[in-house]
């Protein structure tokens, strides 16, 4: 049976008036949206909406607020519980208080609600979105009905008595006593939750009890399957966005892999120079490896040999960014491991304690936290690239000493670079690369020539509100070809 049957809360009600009648509201509030507290002047009675339909949980003790408490129908507190009133027959019930208000309780499972009436017209809604509760005067909800109640035992078989207990419609249909049966169902002494929350209908009154662990045992179990379900969706998510992305990536290594060689194409360029046709964005040349004419990508704005020149060093390229590629795909297989190492931890907890422990997805220890930089040997010193202005701004701020050596193409966006100085002379073959490396990181990277800043980090200032944007002083320049070490 369900807790929101009419004669369940028709008992919770007279148990409730029982309770807090006469007492006064000193205070009402939530600690969190699904929730209700009114706190009387000897116990306190609250209210928990879990997927929306309410859980009742009255207490001798005050509950405690938490630090992000919101006040609830202020208009009530101070105000004096005149009766408790259940509504005959039907899933809600009353709060009387003093100064003609009325806190009305409407059990309906999802579109159930807590609706304040002054003067029997509505003034306050707990759940905001049911707008058509604030519509309806209260005499729209009777509290007193009476129902004929047929004479053969099949008539409890249709449709038009499925509001009651299927238990107390059994008892009906075999009964001649009905409106005895029905006393005693309105009269409930206690609730076994044990057993689908079977009716007691003699012995001492136990309901606000029963009503009390019943509604905690719900709670437990509704929030457990909840926090694992959200936990689930999470991980599951997480999953499939990694599957997507190592996906992506070995396409692309794929690709890449399968490329033709770079290299071959600039030498193709070279020796076709006698003869290239009107530069466009793709142009037909003729291969002299294939024996065969070859269509290629094509740079309009730069000469031949820079266009040479470019496929040479998208040749040189090629092997770190596989070895980038192989790098990420390498820690997405790690991550999609440990992920589904938690699906399975997840999907086996018995009890939330174990469930909170992995709220925090653990980081697996072969998976390494992707650094904002990009890293080079040279001699025996570190060479330090960003990847864009964000992780510039890193670089500098995080990742360098005011002894280091700092480079960045000149008048044009592109990555800041670090030397790593060991405080001590750094080789001019060294500063080359790094200056190179610096020419190759920029939108400069198609010229043969790129000028190229250097100056140690203490004379590199952040402008204030930038990505990226720096004042540099006493710096030199020197003219590199843009390429990898």
């Amino acid at each position: 049976m369900n807790h929101l049957n009419c004669f369940v809360l028709e008992a919770f009600a007279k148990a409730l008036n029982k309770a807090i009648a006469g007492q006064t509201l000193s205070d009402c509030f939530s600690n969190y949206s699904a929730s209700c507290v009114f706190v009387f002047n000897k116990s306190a009675l609250e209210v928990v909406f879990q997927n929306q339909v309410p859980y009742f949980v009255y207490a001798d003790e005050n509950p405690s607020k938490s630090r992000l408490f919101k006040p609830q129908f202020k208009a009530l507190v101070g105000e004096t519980i005149l009766a408790v009133k259940p509504h005959a027959f039907e899933r809600r019930f009353e709060i009387q208080f003093s100064n003609d208000y009325v806190l009305l309780v409407k059990a309906y499972g999802k579109q159930s609600n807590l609706i304040l009436y002054q003067h029997h017209v509505p003034i306050q809604s707990n759940k905001l979105s049911a707008k058509q509760d604030l519509q309806l005067p209260l005499t729209k909800y009777p509290a007193d009905q009476t129902i004929e109640w047929p004479t053969t035992a099949d008539a409890f078989k249709s449709k038009a008595w499925s509001f009651l207990p299927e238990q107390l419609r059994e008892a009906l249909s075999e009964t001649t006593d009905k409106a005895g049966l029905i006393a005693q169902w309105q009269n409930l002494k206690g609730l076994d939750a044990n057993h689908d929350l079977e009716v007691r209908l003699e012995g001492p009154n136990t309901v606000l009890a029963d009503i009390n662990a019943y509604s905690r045992q719900q709670l437990s179990s509704l929030g457990f399957d909840q926090l694992k379900t959200n936990l689930l969706q999470g991980a599951q998510k997480q999953l499939s966005e990694k599957l997507n992305y190592l996906a992506q990536h070995e396409t692309a290594f794929l690709q890449l892999s399968q490329q033709r060689n770079e290299e071959e194409i600039g030498h193709i360029i070279l020796a076709n120079m006698s003869q290239l046709p009107e530069p466009n964005k793709r142009i037909s040349l003729f291969d002299i490896y294939l024996n065969q004419p070859i269509d290629i990508e094509w740079q309009p704005d730069i000469s031949a040999v820079d266009n040479a020149d470019w496929y040479f060093q998208k040749a040189k390229a090629k092997p770190h960014k596989m070895a980038l590629l192989n790098k990420k795909i390498a820690d997405c297989k790690a991550q999609i491991a440990d992920i589904q190492l938690r699906l399975t931890a997840i999907e086996n907890a018995q009890n939330s304690k174990a469930l909170k422990r992995l709220e925090k997805p653990v980081v697996s220890s072969q998976t390494q936290v992707e650094k904002p930089y990009r890293q080079f040997e040279f001699e025996g010193y570190t060479i330090l690239v960003g990847k864009h202005a964000e992780s510039n701004d890193q670089l500098l701020n995080q990742f360098s000493d005011k002894d280091d050596l700092w480079l960045h193409a000149k008048d044009v966006s592109g990555s800041h670079v670090i030397i790593k100085t060991k405080h001590q002379a750094t080789p001019k073959t060294v500063i080359e690369t790094a200056a190179s490396l610096a020419a190759y990181f920029s939108k400069n990277r198609q010229q043969q020539l790129v000028t190229v800043m250097c100056t140690p980090r203490k004379y590199v200032r952040k402008l204030k509100g930038s990505k990226g944007l720096v004042h540099v002083s006493q710096e030199q320049t020197l003219l590199v070809n843009p390429k990898m070490p």
